[in-house]
């Protein structure tokens, strides 16, 4: 625990003795009735979503939203937040959709619930605005004096001990707010903030959690910002207005490059669930007039090499941000593989954020295409989102024909390299670490597919296409298999392992 705050900002430790402080969720000190006059109507370009339901959907389960139990304790908090998330709006009528937001009003008590807290809170308004402005519907004064108290609230208990893209959300909802109540000091507030956050939580382009659905996710936001704030004329946004032009156009190169096909690849932490899809982010941009054709030569994070019709892409993004990298995994230096735009080699994905076997399996080394020295994990990883001590990555060297990395923890340093050979790729591993150790090497193959293993190769049943296995003892164990948020099927993972003293190197051929 001690090592994990130490990586923390001394505001982040200052908040949360601040919340300790006031856990109580005193009601008392919430001011809770709004006494203006006017609300502004704001305007917000969507796509058409006139389709009436009578089933809600979370996470694939029906809900029927004539019987809605808000309470839900037998789910998961993930599935319960998402429940409160009311991202589901944007599949419902005007007065199927105004049914419950009435419903949630009447049966959720301030400070009750899942629902009351700070990021359920966020993506809700924001919602719940969007919806008003869409449908064209004048809030009454019970929907009215409800989004007061949820701003009251969320801007006490702002997620400042967390940050990242917990604090984002927060700032972008009260911006929303501060422009439905005319609050000239919060809007101050919320642009001064996003100034800073949009800087600091992009790095080249790609959301600093490195994370694609959490991508996804930021440059949504940046977008309803964007949109949002060209309606408000006031001096104090032109500046960030072509800021954020600038940062969503780098941003949706990297939302065309993590796509493969319908669905993002699977890095760290990824929820498909309410994640906005790359034909959705692109039409949205280009409904506002900001082009998505922008290139990043830098790719060093997720830099990928193309043979033909093979394509190999090196994770090398770090445990990032340092101060609460929090859907980070243990997938350092793992590789991932596709023949034909089909995937050979697969992560594990993300099940679930609660602290269980799946979750601890998720973020190790184990569930990674990678290399694993002495049961060690690349982190001290604990807890649901915790994470202590890790290892560093550097020296990262990239051209059209190679890509080298180091990662280096706890007195180990481990280099991948990877080569253009004659119609494949060649993978070699350097590990030097003194004394005597042994290594496990994870090749994990996607579920679909069949294969071969004679000897030391792995022949998949198509184009003749082959890997030569590093040396060591080779054995196939039944994993789990992650392909979105609670739902598991299994895989099988080629294991490589070995023994060693002070270095070793290890090749890999995939060729055709």
């Amino acid at each position: 625990m001690l090592r994990t705050i130490g990586f923390q900002k001394p505001s982040q430790i200052l908040w949360r003795i601040y919340l300790i402080i006031n856990r109580s969720f005193s009601v008392r000190k919430i001011k809770k009735r709004w006494t203006g006059k006017q609300l502004p109507q704001l305007e917000v370009i969507s796509n058409d979503r006139s389709k009436i339901i009578k089933k809600l959907k979370i996470f694939s389960e029906n809900i029927d939203f004539m019987s809605m139990n808000w309470d839900a304790q037998s789910k998961p908090k993930l599935w319960r937040y998402h429940l409160h998330y009311f991202d589901y709006l944007e599949n419902c009528a005007k007065d199927t959709g105004l049914d419950i937001i009435y419903d949630w009003i009447e049966k959720n008590l301030l400070g009750r619930l899942d629902g009351w807290e700070p990021y359920p809170i966020s993506l809700r308004v924001v919602n719940w605005i969007k919806y008003f402005s869409q449908h064209q519907i004048k809030p009454d004064d019970q929907i009215v004096q409800s989004l007061f108290v949820q701003k009251n609230v969320l801007f006490k208990y702002r997620e400042l001990h967390l940050l990242a893209n917990h604090f984002f959300k927060n700032i972008v909802a009260l911006l929303y707010l501060s422009i439905f109540f005319q609050d000239n000091k919060l809007f101050t507030w919320s642009v001064n903030n996003l100034k800073k956050q949009t800087v600091e939580q992009q790095n080249k382009g790609l959301h600093y959690e490195f994370s694609p659905t959490y991508h996804a996710l930021f440059v949504k936001d940046l977008l309803d910002i964007y949109n949002l704030l060209e309606q408000v004329d006031k001096n104090i946004t032109r500046a960030l207005i072509k800021t954020l032009k600038e940062k969503i156009e780098q941003s949706l190169f990297w939302i065309n490059y993590f796509s493969d096909g319908d669905r993002y690849i699977p890095i760290g932490d990824v929820n498909f669930e309410g994640c906005p899809s790359k034909a959705y982010l692109n039409q949205y941009a280009s409904e506002l007039g900001i082009s998505s054709d922008s290139k990043i030569d830098e790719q060093q994070y997720f830099p990928r090499l193309v043979n033909n019709e093979l394509k190999i892409m090196l994770l090398n993004a770090p445990f990032n941000p340092s101060y609460n990298p929090a859907h980070s995994h243990c997938d350092k230096l793992s590789i991932l593989l596709w023949h034909k735009k089909k995937p050979l080699l697969v992560d594990t994905g993300n099940h679930n954020y609660e602290l269980t076997p799946e979750r601890q399996y998720t973020r190790s080394v184990q569930a990674h295409n990678t290399i694993q020295i002495d049961n060690l994990q690349q982190a001290e990883i604990w807890d649901v989102f915790r994470v202590g001590r890790r290892g560093d990555i550097y020296d990262t060297n990239i051209s059209s024909n190679e890509m080298t990395s180091i990662f280096s923890y706890r007195k180990y340093k481990h280099k991948r390299k990877i080569s253009l050979v004659q119609d494949g790729f060649l993978i070699t591993d350097d590990v030097i670490f003194s004394g005597a150790h042994h290594y496990k090497v994870f090749f994990h193959v996607n579920p679909d597919l069949h294969f071969n293993l004679p000897g030391s190769e792995i022949h998949f049943d198509l184009s003749h296409l082959k890997i030569v296995l590093p040396k060591g003892k080779v054995t196939v164990v039944k994993t789990d298999h992650y392909p979105e948020m609670y739902v598991k099927r299994y895989k099988k993972t080629i294991i490589i392992q070995g023994e060693f003293t002070d270095r070793i190197r290890l090749e890999t051929i995939i060729r055709k």
